[in-house]
């Protein structure tokens, strides 16, 4: 069976970002399944043209029998403002339809949201080749930026609810990351037979890697507690908190921040640090995804905060399993919801009300390394257990996909 695959920020997994589809992807070579994989030409997490992208369209050598990947340009204003962000969607709308052209034999078409452009083109390009529209939601748009207060044009919100009741009403399949997701697709008036819950997986190489005996450049050897944000660096991310949090802990021997990722809030989060003068905060930048694990598995724990927003209840964001699969305890403000839930049945971490009690949590935790080591090793038997991305590739995925052919 080939599938298209259609998504505007997809990386090959040697490169910066999440690589939750090729993941997946590798792991259901073995039954038949083949990839045809269209992607932007833009990095979401720089704001920048791939190393290496030049002309219109570009093969990416994966390494992989059975899977081809390209890229194709999209518009480099991805940086510049609502309306820029807008021009840079329908770009790649424009060129990923007009690149599936040349695709042959398909049997299957899927796409992603965000964006709901990228989605249009997944399900134009389905009604072109006359196969199957499949569509994964990973983030709720337009509801994410009208909670927090991005998105306020009245025409615009109404037209994007619109577009998203659109998609899901003609997919043949909805594949959500969280059973709360599962319930708004559902609250739109979507079967439920019609929708899948394949949730954020963790990569058997973060289960089983192991810290090696001396750390890697950018991590500080007189350290006495290392504290790690991972991932986007945006206004959902509310990292403003972590900044006062170095200033409120900077009395603190040996503690340190570090932020490993890029985004549009990261120059802001720089400013600020030398502004106050913070001695104990470092910006790793973004990583390829294989030098993460090196990095990351110094940390003594992780921090996400979840914006104040209703949507939060429904999020399990992929850097929270990524901590975990190293076995890292983590500090998190989130509503009660499926990572609460995740959290507490694990029992990796400590969930918090706020991020104004971060720095208490951390002062306690600095003198009592036995429980945070408990913390990170439950947390790494829980994903391992019930979230690895071979067993979800096998036991979800796969059958889904089986009923199509049928």
């Amino acid at each position: 069976m080939k599938i298209l695959f259609v998504h505007q920020f997809i990386t090959t997994g040697q490169e910066p970002g999440e690589a939750r589809h090729l993941a997946l992807f590798k792991r259901m070579l073995a039954d038949g399944f083949t990839f045809h994989i269209i992607g932007g030409s833009l990095s979401y997490l720089t704001g920048k043209t791939f190393p290496g992208f030049s002309g219109f369209r570009k093969k990416i050598d994966l390494g992989e029998n059975g899977i081809v990947m390209e890229r194709v340009k999209v518009a480099s204003t991805y940086r510049s403002g609502f309306f820029g962000r807008m021009l840079c969607y329908l770009s790649f709308l424009i060129t990923a339809t007009w690149a599936s052209l040349g695709v042959k034999d398909t049997d299957m078409l899927l796409t992603t949201s965000p964006s709901l452009f990228t989605a249009l083109a997944g399900y134009l390009i389905s009604r072109i080749k006359k196969v199957p529209f499949w569509l994964e939601i990973r983030d709720l748009w337009p509801r994410a930026p009208v909670e927090m207060g991005a998105l306020k044009n009245k025409t615009i919100i109404d037209f994007s609810y619109r577009l998203e009741k659109f998609l899901c009403e003609k997919a043949d399949r909805v594949i959500v990351i969280t059973p709360g997701y599962a319930e708004y697709i559902e609250s739109l008036g979507i079967p439920a037979e019609k929708i899948r819950v394949l949730p954020n997986g963790v990569d058997p190489e973060f289960l089983e890697y192991e810290r090696p005996s001396s750390p890697p450049d950018g991590i500080n050897p007189g350290d006495k507690f290392r504290l790690f944000y991972l991932g986007a660096m945006g206004k959902f991310n509310q990292l403003d908190h972590l900044i006062d949090l170095a200033g409120e802990l900077a009395d603190m021997e040996g503690f340190r921040l570090y932020f490993l990722g890029d985004g549009a809030e990261r120059p802001h989060l720089e400013e600020e640090a030398v502004k106050r003068d913070l001695k104990n905060v470092t910006f790793l930048g973004s990583r390829p995804r294989g030098e993460v694990p090196e990095l990351l598995s110094w940390a003594d724990a992780g921090v996400v905060i979840y914006p104040p927003i209703p949507l939060s209840k429904l999020l399990l964001m992929n850097k929270v399993l990524d901590f975990m699969s190293l076995g890292i305890p983590l500090f998190i403000c989130a509503p009660e919801g499926d990572t609460s839930r995740v959290i507490e049945e694990s029992g990796g971490g400590v969930l918090l009300g706020s991020p104004g009690e971060i720095p208490a949590a951390v002062r306690k935790a600095y003198g009592d390394r036995e429980s945070l080591g408990i913390m990170g090793r439950m947390a790494r038997k829980y994903v391992s257990e019930n979230l690895s991305r071979p067993k979800l590739a096998k036991d979800l995925m796969r059958r889904s996909f089986e009923r199509e052919k049928s």
